[in-house]
């Protein structure tokens, strides 16, 4: 099992903010801070950090390259995992239980499809279209989403369909393609698990990012003019180009309606328990 932790919950800013407060409070000089104090948090825009550059000029300084490296290391050593929610849905709890989280593979893929058709198309050509798949952006990586109601109600193609990767095997077989989405809306159950994800997995890109989010929010919380919790942006994901074994899945829950990004109706789910919430009590 896990050992002691501090995990960031990008939604719930009490479970880094006085961390991050100090961290600046540190950093960031003080005549950057009045000056940050007094911009409103409307006008703090995470992808670019222009405001903080802007600030750090207002004190007579420079925030280069040298200067985002240890406010993103400094504030990044305050944690250890960063709580992240994966959605699928699995046809058995089973290697989730043993396994955890996979990536994918062109075998894994083959072996999702010859069982979603209930073995009715070979195998070995299921391995053959998964060979020839384009699968650039997938292959080799979990992805996860920072909230899990952004996760149903923005992503929730992965907890009615399934895996986006298996309408890669079908791109020659239209009716394929409809068979196979009919038949993960029926088979299955849609499932979001809730990750304690280790920061030091995270790639350079979204540990920035998510570095430039936590205090773009904390100092528009912390604004003469400030940009409240209800008005943040919730969809942020990111990937890891590695498995997620079983012990950093935390809980699990099935939600009940989930938006469908092919429906104008939302998509009812009445598989909202499994063997594995009655065992670990992980209902939601």
């Amino acid at each position: 099992m896990l050992g002691p932790k501090s995990t960031v919950e990008l939604f719930r800013p009490a479970s880094w903010r006085l961390k991050v407060g100090a961290v600046i409070r540190d950093i960031v000089p003080r005549r950057a801070r009045v000056y940050l104090k007094d911009l409103p948090g409307e006008e703090m825009y995470n992808d670019t950090m222009k405001y903080m550059e802007e600030a750090y000029m207002h004190a007579g300084e420079y925030f280069g390259s040298k200067a985002r490296e240890n406010l993103i290391e400094s504030v990044l050593s305050q944690f250890t995992y960063f709580r992240a929610f994966h959605g699928c849905r699995p046809f058995s709890f089973e290697s989730y239980k043993r396994d955890g989280l996979v990536v994918l593979t062109r075998q894994r893929l083959a072996n999702i499809a010859f069982e979603l058709f209930d073995k009715t198309i070979p195998l070995n050509e299921l391995q053959q279209l998964a060979e020839v798949a384009d699968l650039q952006t997938r292959l080799g990586n979990l992805y996860f989403c920072a909230n899990a109601e952004a996760l149903i109600s923005r992503c929730g193609y992965y907890l009615i369909y399934g895996s986006e990767a298996l309408n890669c095997l079908w791109k020659d077989c239209l009716s394929r393609f409809h068979e196979s989405q009919s038949r993960h809306r029926e088979k299955g159950t849609p499932t979001v698990f809730a990750c304690d994800v280790p920061l030091e997995w995270l790639q350079e890109g979204y540990r920035s990012g998510l570095v430039n989010k936590m205090v773009t929010h904390h100092l528009q919380l912390n604004s003469k003019w400030p940009v409240p919790l209800e008005e943040w942006n919730r969809n942020w994901g990111f990937c890891i180009p590695r498995d997620l074994p079983a012990d950093y899945i935390r809980n699990h829950f099935h939600p009940a309606i989930i938006r469908d990004p092919l429906s104008s109706v939302s998509y009812t789910n009445l598989k909202t328990t499994c063997g594995w919430c009655a065992h670990e009590g992980t209902t939601g």
